[in-house]
């Protein structure tokens, strides 16, 4: 499968690693992965980068990638990795409480997992869509 990726790429660290060492920190419904699982399928192609952060491999964008990646039964993944300075989390669902970084990565490595669309993760020095 090729991967190919429009985002620039050139503030962080493109990786090779085994699917197993990255983290999910949002819990992600399977009617959510379905799109980007059949686009992957039908393009043969990655087109999001999985973003990281680059200490605790936790995700931080691309979680419906990763999913996506994992029904396909991916052994392998490139991810984007990003310095946590780098990183800005913004809340978006007050109702959950404020969502910081620290919540993202303690969610991904002890968990539990963070509600799907509670929180949106900017990188500084990326171009907005």
């Amino acid at each position: 499968m090729r991967v190919k990726y429009n985002a620039v790429i050139s503030k962080g660290r493109i990786k090779n690693v085994g699917i197993n060492e990255v983290k999910q920190p949002v819990n992600v419904d399977l009617k959510i992965v379905i799109p980007t699982y059949s686009r992957i399928l039908s393009e043969k192609c990655v087109r999001e980068p999985i973003v990281v952060e680059k200490s605790t491999m936790v995700v931080l964008k691309g979680w419906e990638v990763f999913e996506a990646l994992k029904i396909l039964s991916a052994e392998k993944i490139l991810v984007l990795q990003i310095d946590p300075s780098r990183v800005v989390v913004k809340t978006l669902n007050t109702r959950f409480g404020p969502v910081t970084l620290e919540d993202v990565i303690r969610a991904g490595i002890k968990g539990p997992r963070l509600p799907y669309g509670s929180f949106d993760v900017q990188i500084k020095g990326e171009s907005q869509k």
